[in-house]
């Protein structure tokens, strides 16, 4: 039977009787208990799974959980929600292991793994979700008489005797009614809804200083945004439409300020200061038009924002998403999140809240749930276009949804219809508007919703090194622009990442013999050479979801990066010791599987260890001697020596903002950089007498268009290793035809 015979049939039916009967496709009821993924199928009426038409045996709680997670495709289902629906109030067991037991019966059945799962993820302590795409088979089929009456019982009338007339009105009418519903479905579908489109673009900053780590807001009539000036952050605001920029709330002396959210009458803003970036901010009300500012609570967060009514703030505290009252009284939780949660918008209405983890990643996630802390699922889990989605807000009127995903080795501006027209049946797709040659890395609608407001990222800088014995800075020709160059020990090779595509890459320090080591949008960082030049350690993206920053191991030669810790923990900052032999990792935990600290691996036998008492390490790198540890606390104020023989840490110096630490040559003395000084200066730091020398500083490049200068390294020839930025971002508008 086609479509359109079972349509007539239908329309046949309803004018022929009037208590509705539903003859459709047959098998529908059978098909509808069906779901499969992979080479399975289940038949969740029949309680049998089947692997390549092949019943495999599995019941009880296993079918259970296999049916709670089928259910809810992509979805958390937690431990708790599994104990509920297998184990009643009144049932005493032991839990824990019954559960385990069930899911590793499940995963035996589906040929599943819980290191490389295909089909079931863990989430530690949390629960599970199957990530595997779902089908629900529907085929042509034709029901039994009766089946619609019992699936949707409809009130019974008495039967009244029609005349032939006026059952073949009834028959015409309904005819020319179902012809008039194909018409319109027909022109829909021929005719389908147009897809929003970028019009016009303006830039409407020229300065290249702004620091996307800030935020973006808009008030309608301006825009303010944070620009780097040397040590410190300005807070700017500009017009809409383009012109001069000029600094902005001027109330907070000795701390940089940033604006977080604009209240919906328009008369405050919420601001967070800060001395540092990424670090959770003291927020702050300020009116607009002037006035004292006033502390919200005790309250410290990332990110916060008003609510949908403007009487409560939404912040996040780690992986929490919390709500406060506005004098910062009463904080509650909304939910707790699987990763950290680092940016989030709440729809127009209130009812939706969307936040991201690990942004401007190819493994970055949007996550959305209700308002009250329901529901949360993973949004474009099916999608393939694109990867690595991120950092998303509505348009005023809620119709469309802009965020940031990548494609083709660029971060551009993507946009999704929220609301469905008369295409209805149709699922949305989201739409490329912006994917330029030069990266995106924030974006905002206009109070209007014909625009977006981006930053648009355009990296410039220069690599010079410090020369000690002519004490000025020198330019080194013949290297990759705009990128960090790391010498190995010999200085015969180097290794630095592509500006393009964020690539690693390695090459005689001549520019010959270049080799690409890491995939495109892989987002290194650090990388380190190995005292004999043979390998090379670096940061890279998390290995799995709900997983931190990873170290990775690679050779020299190239090949597959493999990580030194196995452990879900965030991991950062390696360096060498001395012999080659092993590697100090940073380790934070990510749900206390390890304590934090200096872990030392053996890159041969993966086996570690722990440095004592460096829980408030942030990094930790060797003297070529072997004698000491210098050790940078987490607040990056100040530096610790670890005397290797005496098994003793002694503190050594503090500053405003540390960087760049790395030891001299001949181990008696250590250079640093204080990035939140004035000028930003470099100083050497003697072991002998603990005195200290200013080295360099760079009044001079600061003032002359450049906006940072960064000491991040030292040659085999004692030269210092710095960078100086000359551009990172500017603001660009964007008009955009929304249908």
């Amino acid at each position: 039977m086609t479509q359109s015979e079972w349509f007539h049939d239908l329309s046949a039916t309803f004018a022929s009787d009037d208590t509705i009967r539903f003859r459709g496709p047959p098998k529908l009821l059978e098909e509808a208990h069906k779901r499969r993924f992979g080479v399975f199928e289940v038949n969740l009426h029949a309680r049998e799974l089947r692997k390549h038409g092949i019943r495999v045996r599995l019941r009880g709680h296993p079918f259970e959980i296999l049916t709670l997670l089928l259910e809810r495709p992509g979805e958390v289902v937690t431990r708790e929600q599994l104990r509920t629906r297998l184990w009643p109030a009144d049932t005493f067991v032991d839990f824990e292991h019954g559960l385990n037991t069930a899911v590793k019966t499940l995963r035996a059945s589906l040929g599943d793994s819980p290191e490389n799962p295909r089909y079931i993820e863990t989430l530690p302590r949390v629960g599970y979700r199957f990530i595997a795409p779902v089908e629900s088979p529907l085929v042509e089929a034709d029901t039994v008489p009766g089946e619609r009456e019992a699936l949707f019982p409809q009130p019974r009338r008495p039967v009244q005797t029609s005349t032939p007339r006026r059952r073949a009105e009834t028959v015409w009418a309904v005819r020319g009614a179902s012809a008039v519903l194909l018409s319109i479905f027909l022109v829909l579908a021929l005719f389908p809804t147009k897809p929003p489109r970028v019009t016009s673009t303006t830039r409407l900053t020229l300065t290249g200083r702004i620091d996307d780590w800030g935020s973006v807001v808009t008030d309608g009539s301006r825009i303010y945004f944070l620009e780097r000036d040397g040590a410190h952050w300005n807070l700017m605001q500009t017009s809409t439409q383009g012109g001069n920029s000029q600094r902005f709330g001027s109330v907070f002396p000795g701390f940089n300020v940033q604006v977080l959210d604009i209240s919906r009458d328009l008369s405050q803003v919420l601001v967070g200061t800060f001395v540092m970036r990424n670090t959770e901010m003291a927020l702050w009300t300020l009116p607009i038009q002037g006035g004292a500012p006033h502390r919200v609570g005790s309250i410290e967060a990332k990110c916060a924002v008003w609510t949908a009514d403007g009487k409560e703030f939404m912040y996040t505290h780690e992986k929490d998403l919390m709500v406060t009252d506005a004098d910062g009284k009463n904080p509650r939780k909304v939910l707790t999140a699987l990763a950290r949660i680092y940016d989030f918008a709440v729809s127009p209405n209130g009812k939706v809240i969307r936040f991201s983890t690990d942004p401007h990643t190819t493994s970055g996630e949007i996550w959305e749930v209700a308002a009250d802390g329901t529901g949360l699922h993973r949004l474009f889990s099916n999608w393939t276009e694109s990867s690595g989605a991120c950092c998303g807000r509505w348009t005023p009127d809620g119709h469309y949804y802009t965020f940031l995903a990548w494609q083709g080795g660029r971060l551009g501006v993507w946009a999704v219809r929220e609301h469905r027209g008369w295409d209805f049946w149709k699922q949305p797709a989201p739409v490329n508007l912006i994917s330029g040659p030069t990266l995106i890395s924030r974006v905002i609608p206009s109070h209007d919703g014909r625009k977006l407001f981006a930053l648009e990222q355009n990296l410039q800088g220069d690599m010079m090194r410090y020369d000690q014995k002519s004490r000025v800075l020198v330019s080194v020709p013949g290297l990759p622009q705009n990128s960090t160059v790391f010498y190995s020990p010999t200085g015969e090779w180097i290794v630095y990442q592509n500006d393009s595509d964020f690539s690693l890459w390695r090459s005689k320090s001549d520019g010959s013999q270049p080799l690409q080591l890491t995939r495109p949008l892989s987002r290194t960082a650090d990388p380190q050479w190995s005292p004999d030049a043979t390998q090379i350690v670096f940061m890279g993206a998390p290995a799995g979801p709900s997983q931190g920053t990873q170290v990775y191991l690679l050779s020299r030669d190239g090949g597959e990066p493999h990580r030194l810790l196995r452990e879900g923990v965030w991991q950062f900052h390696p360096h060498w010791l001395p012999d080659g032999k092993s590697v100090a990792i940073t380790v934070s935990p990510v749900e206390d599987e390890k304590e934090s600290g200096i872990y030392v691996t053996n890159v041969a036998t993966l086996q570690s260890y722990k440095l004592p008492e460096s829980r408030d390490i942030d990094s930790a790198t060797w003297s070529p001697n072997g004698h000491f540890v210098l050790g940078v606390t987490n607040d990056y104020h100040r530096i610790k020596l670890y005397d290797i023989g005496k098994n003793k840490w002694a503190d050594a110096l503090t500053a405003t903002l540390i960087s760049g630490p790395s030891w001299a040559l001949d181990s008696e003395s250590l250079y640093y950089q204080d990035v939140l000084e004035e000028d930003q200066p470099i100083y050497r730091f003697w072991l002998s007498g603990m005195r200290r020398e200013r080295v360099y500083d760079f009044h001079k490049e600061l003032n002359s268009g450049y906006f940072r200068c960064l000491l991040y390294g030292i040659k085999a020839d004692g030269s210092l290793l710095v960078y100086l930025s000359r551009s990172y971002a500017d603001l660009y508008a964007f008009d955009v035809d929304f249908p």
